[in-house]
């Protein structure tokens, strides 16, 4: 015999195992998830390979951006052997930021800001800044896949085949790797993708807060002024065209309910820049 509380927590954990089964026959959700773990899985394994089959000869072990970065790293045992052959690069230069901030004339001000506070907020609750990274480059990847699936389905009039191609290609690319590295193209592309697919189902202040967030991440999100535009002037109801009511008062404030998260969407970006 069980007591109430036991048979309700029995059907909500039911319930969960239904909507993930549900979740699990869609293929905008399958299909990236299985992407993304074969991708990170491969990568992770030809990154450890990579340093383990040759000496490793770094020539800017004195640098004072590299010296900084050894702070990063603070986990030890296998999973240092794993994550320890990513920090290369501009990795060092993020982590830095996260761990130190910005700091006059050492070069960091031209990298944005987002991914270093992400990757030191979960850095800190991992324990290992470089970890902290890829976790979040890693989930990031996956949310992008994510969107990416559904961006394309959507302009390719609902084809699954044509999104998998594109997700497949994607993947494959020679420099793909980048999306799952300790950088910011997959953290971007979160927000750029992002905002396009927002925009395109006219979802605007969602629009405006990714395209902040890719621009806050590269700066060349600022271009999403561009394609966002396009969607918000050619999306019906077009706010120049909204019905005539006799009270101008009325009218102008039903032209500004269509006009004003379009302009936001818009110009989100830019500022962000600025």
């Amino acid at each position: 015999m069980i007591n109430a509380q036991q048979a309700q927590q029995v059907g909500t954990a039911h319930s969960w195992t239904q909507a993930f089964l549900r979740s699990w026959r869609d293929p905008a959700i399958r299909f990236p998830v299985g992407v993304f773990i074969v991708a990170r899985v491969v990568t992770l394994l030809i990154a450890y390979m990579s340093v383990q089959s040759a000496i490793v000869v770094n020539p800017y072990r004195d640098d004072p951006i590299f010296v900084a970065n050894l702070h990063a790293l603070r986990l030890s045992g296998p999973i240092h052997a794993l994550i320890e052959p990513w920090d290369r690069w501009d990795t060092g230069w993020y982590m830095k930021i996260a761990l130190m901030g910005y700091a006059t004339g050492d070069g960091t001000i031209i990298f944005a800001p987002m991914y270093p506070a992400l990757s030191g907020a979960v850095g800190a609750l991992v324990g290992d800044t470089l970890l902290g990274g890829l976790i979040v480059s890693s989930v990031s990847c996956l949310a992008f896949l994510l969107i990416f699936y559904r961006l394309v389905r959507l302009e390719s009039g609902g084809q699954e085949q044509a999104a998998q191609n594109a997700l497949i290609l994607l993947i494959t690319l020679p420099v793909a790797f980048y999306m799952l590295a300790a950088y910011t193209e997959s953290t971007f592309m979160v927000g750029a993708c992002g905002a396009l697919l927002a925009a395109r189902t006219r979802h605007w202040w969602l629009a405006a807060a990714l395209a902040a967030f890719a621009t806050l991440t590269r700066l060349q999100g600022w271009v999403l002024f561009f394609p966002i535009g396009w969607w918000a002037f050619v999306s019906t109801p077009r706010f120049w065209q909204a019905p005539t009511i006799s009270l101008p008062i009325i009218n102008l404030l039903s032209k500004l309910r269509q006009a004003i998260p379009r302009l936001v969407a818009m110009g989100s970006g830019p500022l962000m820049a600025l």
